[in-house]
């Protein structure tokens, strides 16, 4: 078989007893890799024979060992043998494999891309030995002759299957995951939960239902301790549902418990993930419980989360030494007290980190953190709607005595009944045993709080100019007063201050045109006060929502936030296409931080008839160019499609998109109408956003 057939091939794991390493041949298409792999017991035996008494006995072989392959050097060893060859027949005996084929000691030899082979005498054996890889396993056969007239022979006959994708679960060569079933195999290995794995492809978790997934990592002192790497690869669909007390549960999460200060979860990309725990358990859509200076880093989540105790987007509870750094959330999360858009009980370190979404509780509810009970949180925001009865704030709900917030923002909306703040909803004590906030504000506008137990209020329009935070010691780029870090940048008069980092991930929003959270029933606020639609413009398009289901889909069907934008199209009557349109008073500059695409989500409905969504945009010179989304059937779709537009593709049009006078979004064909469908779509997350990462 070739290489580059090998090369792409997925291993199924097998639960047995045996493992071996391999790592990369030469070669630019190596089907040698590096792996632990496992001996299917009833394929490998040792079978010794001769001796004076002329004897033939079978070994079945249990246990472990290790090749690695110098790929430069083009040779190979064995390391970490540990394994058992037993004849269950009366009497009993037992070999060791090790000592039978002398394999520590021997050097071998990369033959091709899927053989290596080994020769030796030591002490009065003859070693040859092959190892050949074939599709998900390996082969190991080959004698030990003994050198005397009296002298015994073994021969090895063995196949192995591969753990994981491959991998050592080493540093520097860490296991492999690449499919649903390996990432769910790694929960049953507690002896790999000190180990190191890499994602090596998008992950989808979807067919696990209930407590099906085998969550990772135990309670603490047998929780997980290595480092697991995303690479940049999403875990999709991860799904897990628990409504009855389970002792053996400590907490919840995609990781249960993260312990020890050489742990480390880092790059996952979790998307559209949702978790019910109706006990009294942490629960955080990656990790339930972070303690002992595990860290996470450089991780995006989104989905939802409903718990009783402290429940968070990404993590449910950290001691005091953990720490999440460069992490963002999209999220929506419900339950009791603590809870909070990325931690529900915080005495950890939270840097560099954003929410948004959606965080509802009954107390100690925080777009960030629920209850922050030590440590600090710095240079982070929330967007987060915020709600709760007590102890409710846009940042922070409950601030205790030893912890601090610094260089933070919240412009989300904050509702609750007591102690409810733009920032930090409770504070309790006096100077000097009281929480700590320094230089961190709240859009009073935008959060709809004209108070909070410390910070700064601010009007939107502050909150969108840089002079506001430069002058609280903000660290932002193009300026070197206040730092040469560059944390923040910003968007004057369009945007909030964003952390630097969210420049560089594919798809960073840098301009929200809408979210449609702000929309509601009263008069001069509906959606057909911005979106002018077939009332105005005599075509087939309605937004908004003329009867009750409609406005109960409105609310419960939404990419992010609380709602999305109903859009009802009917193309049976003329003009035969439907279409919404958004005039600005002033262009948009839709350039502005290096963007180079409109991106947008919709959701549509089964019994919706079939027919092209399209969106066009006008230039200041009113030149205007309609793109069509390639499947008519999208519009069926029941999950949230994303549609990326290139804005080169306007460009070439000599549409100026740096003067964007109108949007319109439509069903039909606008310039060729013929009789079409109808149904309803919802929109949500209209952004303009860089999809290309920066160098």
């Amino acid at each position: 078989m070739g290489a580059s057939k090998l090369w792409g091939l997925k291993t199924l794991f097998v639960l047995l007893v045996v493992s071996f390493w391999v790592t990369t041949a030469p070669g630019a298409e190596p089907s040698i890799q590096s792996g632990r792999y496992t001996f299917l017991s009833d394929r490998s035996t040792i079978v010794q024979s001769g001796g004076i008494a002329g004897v033939h006995w079978t070994y079945a072989i249990e246990g472990q060992f290790c090749l690695i392959v110098d790929p430069d050097a083009g040779t190979a060893r064995f390391e970490q043998v540990d394994a058992n060859a037993v004849d269950a027949s009366e009497p009993v005996r037992v070999l060791d494999p090790n000592t039978t084929f002398h394999l520590e000691s021997l050097t071998g030899t990369v033959v091709d891309e899927t053989t290596v082979t080994f020769t030796g005498s030591i002490d009065i054996r003859t070693i040859e030995l092959t190892v050949t890889f074939e599709d998900d396993a390996v082969l190991l056969t080959g004698t030990a002759i003994e050198r005397a007239y009296d002298g015994f022979i073994f021969e090895l006959d063995a196949t192995a299957t591969r753990k994981y994708a491959g991998g050592t679960g080493d540093p520097n060569t860490p296991y492999q995951i690449a499919t649903a079933e390996q990432m769910n195999a790694i929960g049953t290995e507690p002896n790999d939960w000190d180990k190191h794995f890499q994602l090596t492809a998008d992950i989808d978790l979807g067919d696990y239902r209930g407590t099906e997934f085998n969550i990772i990592g135990g309670k603490p002192k047998h929780a997980f301790t290595g480092t697991f790497d995303g690479n940049g690869y999403a875990i999709l669909h991860f799904t897990y549902s628990v409504d009855q007390p389970d002792k053996d549960l400590f907490s919840i999460g995609l990781f249960s418990c993260v312990d020890s200060y050489k742990a480390e979860i880092r790059r996952v990309r979790l998307l559209d993930a949702n978790v019910s725990v109706l006990t009294a358990k942490p629960a955080g859509l990656l990790v339930g419980y972070l303690e002992d200076g595990a860290t996470i880093t450089d991780c995006h989540v989104t989905g939802r989360i409903t718990g009783s105790w402290a429940v968070g987007g990404l993590v449910g509870f950290i001691d005091r030494r953990g720490e999440i750094i460069n992490c963002g959330m999209n999220v929506t999360v419900t339950g009791g007290g603590d809870i909070g858009g990325l931690v529900g009980y915080n005495e950890g370190s939270l840097i560099e980190c954003y929410t948004n979404g959606d965080v509802t509780g009954i107390a100690r509810v925080g777009g960030l953190v629920g209850n922050h009970d030590g440590n600090q949180v710095k240079n982070s925001y929330s967007i987060s709607s915020v709600s709760g009865e007590r102890d409710v704030g846009g940042v922070v709900g409950f601030l205790s005595t030893r912890a601090r917030i610094t260089n933070c923002y919240a412009s989300g909306m904050v509702l609750g009944q007591v102690q409810v703040g733009g920032l930090v909803g409770d504070r309790p004590g006096s100077w000097p045993f009281i929480g700590i906030i320094h230089d961190s504000f709240w859009d009073t506008e935008a959060t709809n709080q004209a108070t909070s137990m410390g910070g700064s209020g601010k009007s939107t329009t502050e909150m969108q100019t840089a002079h506001t935070f430069l002058g609280a010691g903000w660290d932002f780029v193009d300026e070197t007063e206040n730092g040469t870090e560059d944390i923040w940048w910003i968007v004057e008069g369009l945007g909030y201050p964003r952390l630097s980092w969210e420049r560089l991930l594919d798809n960073y929003v840098v301009l929200l045109l809408d979210d449609f959270e702000r929309y509601t029933t009263d008069e001069g606020n509906y959606f057909w006060d911005t979106y002018v639609d077939g009332w105005l413009n005599d075509t087939g398009a309605v937004v908004g929502c003329v009867d009750e289901l409609c406005a109960l889909q409105a609310i419960v069907t939404f990419h992010s936030g609380k709602q999305s934008m109903p859009f009802e199209y009917n193309n049976d009557e003329t003009p035969y296409y439907s279409e919404i349109e958004r005039i600005w008073e002033e262009p948009r500059d839709w350039t502005i931080g290096g963007a180079d695409t409109l991106t947008l989500y919709f959701i549509g409905q089964a019994d919706n008839e079939p027919d092209n969504l399209y969106v066009a945009i006008e230039d200041d010179a009113e030149a205007l160019l309609v793109l069509t989304h390639p499947n008519a059937d999208a519009l069926l779709a029941t999950e949230w499609q994303e549609w990326h537009i290139p804005l080169a593709n306007f460009q070439a049009a000599d549409i100026n998109v740096s003067s964007v006078r109108k949007m319109v979004i439509g069903v039909g064909n606008r310039d060729a109408p013929r009789s079409g469908g109808t149904g309803r779509i919802f929109l949500d997350d209209i952004q303009v956003t860089k999809r290309v990462p920066q160098s």
